[in-house]
């Protein structure tokens, strides 16, 4: 498998990952937001801009085959959303605002995703590795991300990679999804 740098083409293969990786809220939040349009061609555009968190350019890819195996989205978190920018936010998207704000400063993986054809390969400890070493490229000490307490195999994984969960909140249920789940916010000392 080939790790490269994406590129806006890839934003369709991009927004399925990340969907799938935030257990569906950014398919309704782009379906709820943009009510008459396409939710994939919402998030395809999203992913596109270059100033976005979830921009291409913050994205490494895994490719076999000429098929996007997995996504890792990383970057060196600046922003403190304040209480007021949370709240107009959607109700999913809150817990997970409230917790990425502890993570000012470090390393923060958005996104790690590997499609279904590849999972159980080693993608996500693959990039997890990589995401180690941009974040000791940036000069940070600290690499952060957020999982969903069902996601049991992801927890396992973290946790034998030297992640430690450090906070959560309790994830807001839509659509039928979510129900009796937690956010975990997990950190990893580098």
């Amino acid at each position: 498998m080939q790790l490269r740098d994406a590129r806006s083409a890839d934003a369709k293969d991009i927004a399925r990952l990340a969907n799938l990786a935030a257990s569906g809220i950014p398919y309704y939040c782009w379906k709820t937001a943009n009510p008459h349009r396409d939710p994939w061609v919402v998030g395809e555009e999203i992913v596109q801009k270059d100033t976005s968190d979830y921009s291409y350019k913050k994205c490494q890819l895994l490719v076999s085959g000429g098929k996007v195996a997995a996504l890792l989205n990383s970057f060196r978190r600046t922003k403190i959303d304040t209480t007021a920018e949370i709240s107009k936010l959607p109700p999913v998207v809150q817990p997970l605002a409230r917790l990425e704000n502890q993570t000012v400063g470090n390393w923060y993986i958005n996104t790690l995703a590997t499609s279904e054809d590849f999972q159980r390969q080693g993608c996500a400890a693959r990039l997890l590795k990589r995401a180690d070493d941009l974040a000791r490229e940036a000069g940070v000490s600290k690499n952060s991300l957020i999982v969903r307490s069902g996601n049991e195999s992801a927890l396992r994984l973290y946790e034998a990679l030297g992640f430690q969960v450090a906070d959560n909140e309790k994830a807001i249920p839509f659509e039928g999804n979510l129900m009796g789940e937690n956010w975990m916010l997990m950190v990893k000392l580098l």
